[in-house]
């Protein structure tokens, strides 16, 4: 930390350093908008050829060109505000061999503290951030976890809710216990009758739809 008139020169090391930072940053800094323009082309192209004419036939013509309109509204706002964020200048500060808070006129300026020691306040944004970053990651999680319980033990929300506290506990705590764990996830993921995990669930393949649907002949009324 800087206190009163101390300066920090930075050694040849340290020069080194940032003249390698500065290649690496400008090195993503042309690959980022490639990245990022290629993504949302995707998106647009998977919104004109897909989402727009599957809409059309089910949705009035007014609600069709609506969309139209909002979808060019937000690509070209996205398209502006990314281009103008990596094209504008964001300015650097006067270069010398002194610090500028070094400055013996600073002294009796009434903003000197303001501006010159203020910059250390940062670590307190950075651990709310963090703490509401770990909060969002145990909420995830635990959905995660709840959902991934619910389906090794083949049951829904609402029967989930209706068992006793003690059961639902077991079940959380160790789902792999599940009676019929591999069963349950098989039916889940549909791995009946040739499918396999890795050709039809986690690979892209040209698979025809499963359906798989149990049939209960209907009841004669006597």
């Amino acid at each position: 930390m800087i206190r009163n008139n101390e300066y920090i020169s930075l050694t040849e090391l340290q020069e080194r350093q940032r003249i390698e930072d500065r290649k690496t940053k400008r090195i993503i800094g042309k690959v980022c908008p490639f990245l990022v323009y290629g993504l949302l082309s995707f998106v647009v192209l998977n919104i004109i050829f897909i989402f727009l004419p599957f809409e059309s036939l089910y949705k009035p013509l007014w609600l069709v060109i609506m969309l139209c309109m909002m979808t060019v509204y937000f690509v070209s706002s996205i398209v502006f505000s990314y281009y103008m964020a990596c094209n504008t200048h964001p300015g650097s500060p006067r270069k010398g061999k002194r610090s500028f808070c070094a400055q013996e006129k600073l002294f009796f300026v009434s903003w000197r503290d303001t501006l010159c020691y203020s910059n250390y306040l940062v670590a307190i944004p950075v651990a709310i951030v963090f703490l509401l970053c770990l909060q969002i990651f145990a909420f995830a999680g635990f959905l995660f976890w709840q959902n991934f319980s619910m389906i090794s033990f083949g049951i829904l929300y609402i029967e989930s809710l209706k068992s006793d506290k003690k059961s639902s506990l077991q079940m959380y705590l160790w789902p792999f216990g599940a009676p019929n764990f591999t069963k349950n996830w098989r039916n889940f993921l549909g791995l009946h009758f040739g499918r396999r995990f890795w050709s039809h669930i986690l690979l892209p393949s040209t698979h025809k739809p499963f359906f798989h649907e149990e049939y209960t002949p209907p009841m004669c009324n006597l």
